[in-house]
């Protein structure tokens, strides 16, 4: 089962971001028909960009999960879609899927990456037994901790303040330094270690950046690329010239790390990533990591080298009050 929908089940109680149902959304004639376009869209609207869910076939006591019951006949994604496009605008990025939970098939709604609020109903709707007119085209509503009320005047002067103020993103990421012994082949006997980074994206919103990072020199270690130490490797374990024989070593030419530029300074090592022909160096996907930003590149000699100092800059147009700069302690 999808772990996050495990920790939802276990320890969510519904709110701003959760629900709970016992039976699907019917699309018949019946007196809730219109139920879903008011819940899904109540949640879109909310001014989170975290998924929300409504859990379908689980029934809550006091907000929690509590017991649940098997969806037999799961009514297609592409309904609910067809639905919600035909009467709700614009139009909203959800998914409904079923899962297995304690040997029942249970289903779920997410509902993600909706950022073009408010998303408010496109005709009057009848109640499909009453004739009573229930929603009128340009309501809204909205979700608030476990209920849902009508869009009022402020909510609206809320979203769109929110729409038209750019967010800086810099808070998305989180950045880990460490060190750690090479893999390479031709390195790895020697235990030598590397310093490098790991940056996390926390956001349900993909992001670009470029990434450079300046190691300070000390006299207590040395900074050496990879490259750089391979080849004195090399150089010391060549053959004393020679006539070509049968028996003589093949030396393998260096391949470069094209993935990195390093340059060095009087005070420090600057290594960044290269960008080839992207937009940008990095591209985070939603919710990920990536390892090894500066890809094991720079090495570093000196059992003494205990702490290292260096400054991060990371440089996005996602960040709009100017690039991430951080300062960063490597230790051993």
């Amino acid at each position: 089962m999808n772990s996050v929908l495990e920790q939802i089940i276990k320890y969510d109680s519904e709110g701003a971001n959760l629900d709970f149902k016992k039976e699907e959304y019917s699309l018949g004639r019946v007196e809730k028909k219109h139920e879903i376009l008011k819940d899904i869209s109540a949640f879109a609207n909310h001014h989170s960009d975290a998924d929300k869910y409504i859990l379908i076939g689980v029934k809550e006591v006091n907000g929690v999960a509590d017991s649940f019951f098997e969806i037999e006949n799961l009514t297609d994604e592409a309904k609910y879609q067809q639905f919600l496009v035909e009467n709700i605008e614009p139009k909203i990025n959800f998914e409904y899927k079923s899962v297995m939970y304690e040997g029942k098939k249970i289903a779920y709604f997410r509902i993600f990456d909706n950022k073009n609020r408010p998303y408010l109903f496109k005709k009057n709707l009848q109640n499909p037994i009453t004739n009573y007119i229930e929603y009128k085209i340009g309501d809204g509503f909205i979700r608030l901790g476990s209920s849902s009320r009508k869009l009022e005047r402020a909510d609206f002067e809320n979203i769109y303040r929110n729409r038209f103020t750019e967010k800086d993103r810099k808070n998305d990421l989180v950045i880990e330094s460490y060190f750690s012994t090479s893999d390479n082949e031709e390195i790895i006997n020697f235990g030598v270690k590397y310093l490098d980074i790991r940056i996390e994206n926390q956001s349900n919103k993909s992001i670009e950046f470029d990434v450079e990072m300046k190691v300070y020199k000390s006299e207590n270690l040395g900074l050496i690329s990879e490259d750089e130490l391979i080849k004195k490797i090399r150089e010391r374990e060549k053959r004393p010239n020679r006539g070509f024989g049968i028996n003589d070593e093949i030396i393998l030419p260096q391949m470069l790390n094209l993935n990195v530029h390093l340059e060095e300074n009087d005070s420090f090592i600057l290594i960044s990533r290269n960008r080839f022909k992207r937009k940008a160096a990095i591209n985070l996907a939603q919710n990920s990591f990536e390892l090894d930003i500066f890809c094991k590149y720079l090495l570093v000699l000196g059992e003494n080298a205990d702490e290292i100092k260096a400054e991060l800059t990371i440089r996005s147009d996602d960040f709009t009050e100017g690039p991430l700069i951080k300062e960063l302690i490597f230790k051993k």
